[in-house]
């Protein structure tokens, strides 16, 4: 009896030790005073580096647990449509993918090089007057990006599908 009661007071006392030792952080705060493009953030992915991506009516923001960097806001980068950005996602490579109104922009995890798929870009049978409304990658690594009348496949380096 007095073996079990020593084998409890110790787990007490071991756990209890433990959580003394964990240091409140309170949640940070990320505002336009500290970087951010727009009030108001669209959609929001975590990459395989651990960088936290919001996309903004204004831009697309990487925030890396110090600083926010800004992307498509300011020219050269501010191209036609593509400040607004719909969705966000990052594939299994680590590559960044951005859907906005001027269609679908790439970043290589790799080297940082950023690629842009515009609308005109996609197959003949995708229309401009198309709506982009959300995107997914499948596990091969193709993109798949849905728009209010079609379905289409893009595959870096491969034929572009679109299905109505």
């Amino acid at each position: 009896m007095r073996v079990n009661r020593f084998k409890i007071l110790f787990c007490i006392l071991f756990i209890s030790s433990h959580l003394l030792a964990q240091i409140y952080r309170p949640p940070e705060k990320i505002s336009i005073e500290s970087g951010l493009t727009s009030r108001n953030v669209e959609c929001i992915t975590i990459d395989k580096q651990g960088f936290v991506w919001a996309g903004t009516k204004n831009g697309l923001n990487r925030y890396d647990g110090y600083g926010i960097r800004q992307f498509f806001s300011v020219p050269p980068l501010a191209y036609s449509g593509i400040s607004h950005i719909l969705k966000i996602k990052s594939d299994e490579q680590g590559n960044v993918w951005i859907l906005s109104e001027g269609g679908v922009s790439r970043i290589d995890h790799r080297n940082g090089n950023m690629d842009h798929f515009p609308e005109t870009s996609l197959d003949a049978v995708y229309k401009q007057e198309f709506n982009l409304t959300d995107m997914d990658i499948d596990s091969n690594g193709a993109l798949w990006i849905l728009s209010d009348r079609s379905l289409t496949s893009l595959s870096v380096g491969e034929i572009v599908n679109t299905y109505l």
